[in-house]
């Protein structure tokens, strides 16, 4: 069963995010040497570096003051390295990139700051090389590779170090599918259960003997990616109930798997990385299932699902962490995403005025003629709201209603009683009649 960490865990990302979070109204971009850059941006924070590998290193930065163990994967390809997040949280390590042949200095030195003890190498040595696990252990580390003769076979050696009952996640190995591995990482790795790959139309024989020796025991399999990713004659192999998750393109399948586990995460905190390539949210899923956080993917033009998304859970809490630097997320989209995350803030605090205003009114058998101004001020909060969308969600609509109903039945009586002392003021003294 998954464990949910608790913040007061957090020690070395609540350094970084919760200063963050107070300066997030003059905007805060880290740089490839962890340096942080004020600019003129609100609610985002960028965490980027010059390449892929430098992202990776500022976001274990933003999250670890040490680690007893590092999650290591190839950096320029991602077959091996999507199944890495599940892992990474369980031992709640960063996920580090790295080239194939050699241990690359950057990531030495992010390892001697962590003071890590063990690292885990996801994929076998065409993947990470054996010159790197040498001068891993050279440096006094212990190393576990994890690996099989493919992709496929990976996925079942990760699988049988992080599963421990539950479900599974399933998603296309294939070079044009990788987004929905991505898409099943924020989530997977918040519940600690594996994600395992499989080819586009044949169940790999690898990934069946997984299901064979945990019988009875994975209770139900969540299928990412549709048909065109994942044929139907693979979900009719799966031998436990499949709940398929997916949508039109990627971005679409994303929100759809984020929608489905919409209460693993906590809306303080949103990442969003590009959909295009896998390095930036492959080394984010660590860091999102710290601080169980969706991981958006981003188109590099188009606003869309990403922005959709955002516009739904946003909070006025909410700060989005968007990874990698200006050539992964561009400035433009980052631009469209500050200006949605303002507008969708807008309204969030017209509502909340709304809300408050229909509130503090009385209950409806108790309001007189005095609480007119009170009804019409809260009357005009919610058109204020309507106003900036008209299918805003605001409570307590029925009691305002009910409130300005007993303001007009009120206004109704004493406009009939005041007709009424108007006729008997316009009778003739009694000692004229």
């Amino acid at each position: 069963m998954y464990k949910i960490k608790r913040y007061s865990r957090w020690v070395g990302i609540l350094i970084v995010l919760f200063m963050a979070a107070q300066v997030a109204s003059a905007g805060i971009t880290m740089t490839a040497g962890g340096e942080m850059q004020t600019q003129e941006r609100e609610h985002l924070l960028r965490l980027g570096g010059d390449n892929r590998y430098q992202t990776a290193i500022i976001l274990s930065q933003a999250g670890w003051i040490t680690s007893e163990y590092v999650v290591m994967v190839r950096g320029d390809e991602f077959a091996d390295a999507l199944t890495g997040g599940p892992l990474a949280a369980k031992y709640d390590a960063p996920i580090l990139l790295n080239p194939s042949g050699f241990l690359a200095p950057s990531v030495q030195g992010e390892i001697e700051r962590l003071e890590a003890q063990h690292i885990f190498i996801v994929g076998g040595p065409a993947a990470i090389s054996n010159q790197v696990v040498a001068e891993l252990e050279a440096e006094g580390l212990t190393v576990t590779r994890l690996y099989g003769d493919n992709r496929y076979e990976t996925s079942v050696a990760v699988a049988e170090e992080v599963f421990e009952g539950g479900h599974v996640f399933l998603a296309s190995g294939m070079p044009d599918s990788f987004a929905d591995a991505l898409s099943a990482a924020s989530a997977a790795s918040i519940r600690q259960e594996p994600i395992l790959l499989t080819y586009a139309g044949l169940f790999p024989s690898s990934v069946q003997g997984f299901y064979a020796d945990k019988d009875g025991i994975i209770a139900k399999t969540y299928l990412i990616g549709g048909p065109n990713a994942v044929e139907e004659s693979v979900e009719n192999a799966v031998p436990t109930p499949v709940e398929r998750l997916y949508g039109s393109n990627r971005y679409r399948t994303n929100k759809a798997v984020l929608d489905a586990f919409s209460s693993l995460f906590d809306m303080r905190f949103m990442m969003a990385a590009t959909g295009e390539d896998f390095p930036d949210a492959l080394a984010g899923g660590a860091l999102a299932a710290k601080l169980q956080a969706p991981v958006i993917l981003v188109h590099p033009v188009f606003a869309g699902s990403a922005d959709e998304y955002i516009d739904e859970y946003l909070t006025l809490e909410t700060l989005i962490l968007i990874l990698g630097g200006s050539s992964a997320v561009t400035e433009d989209r980052e631009r469209e995403m500050k200006e949605a995350v303002e507008g969708r803030k807008e309204i969030i605090t017209a509502v909340d005025e709304a809300n408050t205003a229909i509130s503090a009114l009385p209950e409806w058998q108790e309001i007189t003629l005095e609480d007119k101004e009170t009804v019409e001020e809260a009357r005009t909060k919610v058109d204020a709201v309507l106003a900036l969308d008209p299918d805003a969600e605001i409570e307590g609509l029925e009691e305002l209603e009910a409130a300005e109903t007993r303001i007009a039945e009120l206004e109704a009586d004493l406009a009939a009683a005041q007709a009424v002392m108007d006729l008997i003021d316009a009778l003739p003294p009694a000692g004229d009649l």
